[in-house]
């Protein structure tokens, strides 16, 4: 855990604002590279949505968690670059998420990119389940590897990213462990408000 606090700490010097954009810029890497691996033309429209949904984000969550320690009425050691900072470390946790996902995606079938990408622009949702449920799969052994590895990263960086919010609370909020996780809670609750909205109009 000590390495986590220097990180967190790292973080939370207002001078590190282009790393923590730099961290927040990485999902979109692999939007890019997923386009790539099938051979397709990036579709730089969609990129740039999924660029524009992820700093929304960003910024909205960390508004409402300085928005909330007003309201509170508690006097953190940050200011609002520094919630932003350490926030942005939660997209660099995704990305580790969305390349493993891409990893265990290659080794599951790793034919998959290829025959999607050679699918015509008018494929309908039948016609790519069936291609889907039709893919050359890998060793039984190799797909329970990759199920596990995924599954393991997974649980690790939503680890990650609810503690990284949790000691953004903390250091603000001078209250109990189970005060400071309902207020993790609530901000959980309107993250996902949040991010659903993005989804709907962006």
């Amino acid at each position: 855990m000590g390495h986590l606090h220097q990180i967190l700490d790292f973080m939370a010097d207002e001078r590190k604002l282009p790393l923590a954009i730099f961290f927040v810029l990485l999902p979109s890497v692999v939007y890019a590279a997923v386009f790539s691996l099938s051979g397709l033309q990036i579709d730089f429209a969609l990129v740039g949505t999924a660029l524009l949904s992820d700093v929304i984000f960003w910024i909205a969550i960390s508004a409402v968690l300085y928005v909330l320690v007003f309201v509170l009425k508690e006097k953190g050691r940050y200011g609002f670059v520094s919630i932003m900072n350490r926030l942005s470390l939660i997209f660099a946790a995704n990305f580790i998420l969305m390349v493993s996902a891409v990893a265990a995606i290659i080794l599951a079938a790793p034919t998959f990119f290829t025959l999607i990408g050679k699918l015509p622009k008018a494929t309908t949702g039948l016609q790519l389940r069936s291609v889907v449920e039709n893919l050359p799969l890998a060793s039984e052994p190799v797909l329970m590897i990759a199920a596990l590895a995924f599954l393991i990263i997974g649980l690790l960086a939503l680890a990650f990213s609810a503690y990284v919010i949790y000691r953004a609370i903390a250091d603000y909020s001078r209250g109990s462990f189970t005060r400071n996780s309902l207020i993790l809670l609530l901000l959980l609750a309107i993250m996902a408000i949040i991010n659903f909205a993005a989804s709907i109009f962006l």
